[in-house]
């Protein structure tokens, strides 16, 4: 399987991390990994990976975004099981950090071992963490891995509830994956949300695909007219969360 491209890859950008967490009740042995089935790159034996299967008693605190109802929500919006995936006795956490990638390979491989898991034992749910975007079993044997698909590798979350400084928030997660910083948009009226995620999913797509985005830069693109700045939790925007460096978009004075 060829390697996904990058097609506007800047270099200098950061460091990509993917966090893949599989939820299941068995214990994984003797994992078998298929080029042509689970989508892993042609030169996965170079990529550094870790693949850990890990139980509660191990690892509990791995566990307890099962006891988050928002994140549940999120799952059972996939057609997840909640019930069963609470019951998930392991998880196996596939991690990989890359020094700026040029391609996707690494991410394909993460990919790759989370199909090969879900082919091998039965499992309740897989959990992109940075993304925080669910994925049943049977829905991510079923996707295509022939070539990077943005759309499926991000999340963008409107807060409905409005920050009593920063009204209502839009933000980005899953750039960290790709070594780039979440996109972050505050002040909004809650019916221009759904105008802010385009906006959002618009400017990171090209940054997924390896361009940068830097503080200062203006931006002029469709409704909105203004500059970017570098994210300062609880100074320019809340405390969101994002386990990832960020930028804020601040519209225009007037």
């Amino acid at each position: 399987m060829p390697s996904w491209k990058r097609s506007r890859f800047e270099p200098g950008g950061g460091d990509a991390h993917v966090a893949l967490a599989v939820f299941t009740d068995t214990r994984v042995t003797g994992l078998s990994v298929s080029i042509s089935r689970h989508g892993v790159p042609e030169d996965a034996a170079s990529i550094p990976a870790r693949m850990d299967d890990l139980t509660r008693d191990q690892a509990p605190q791995l566990f307890t975004v099962l006891d988050d109802e928002n994140v549940l929500a999120l799952a059972s919006d996939e057609g997840i099981d909640t019930r069963r995936l609470r019951q998930a006795t392991h998880q196996v956490l596939i991690v990989l950090s890359i020094p700026d990638p040029e391609d996707c390979a690494y991410l394909q491989l993460a990919w790759g071992f989370a199909r090969a898991v879900c082919d091998s034992v039965p499992v309740y749910g897989v959990l992109d963490r940075h993304a925080v975007r669910w994925w049943s079993s049977d829905r991510l044997l079923a996707r295509s891995n022939r070539g990077l698909d943005p759309t499926s590798e991000l999340s963008t979350l409107l807060l409905t509830d409005p920050d009593p400084r920063f009204g209502h928030i839009c933000h980005t997660r899953g750039m960290r994956k790709f070594g780039r910083p979440d996109l972050v948009i505050c002040g909004l009226s809650l019916q221009h949300g759904s105008m802010a995620a385009d906006l959002l999913h618009a400017l990171a797509v090209p940054m997924v695909q390896g361009q940068r985005l830097r503080p200062g830069v203006r931006l002029s693109q469709d409704w909105f007219q203004g500059t970017c700045e570098a994210y300062l939790p609880r100074k320019n925007a809340p405390d969101l969360a994002l386990d990832n460096h960020a930028l804020v978009l601040l519209p225009d004075a007037g």
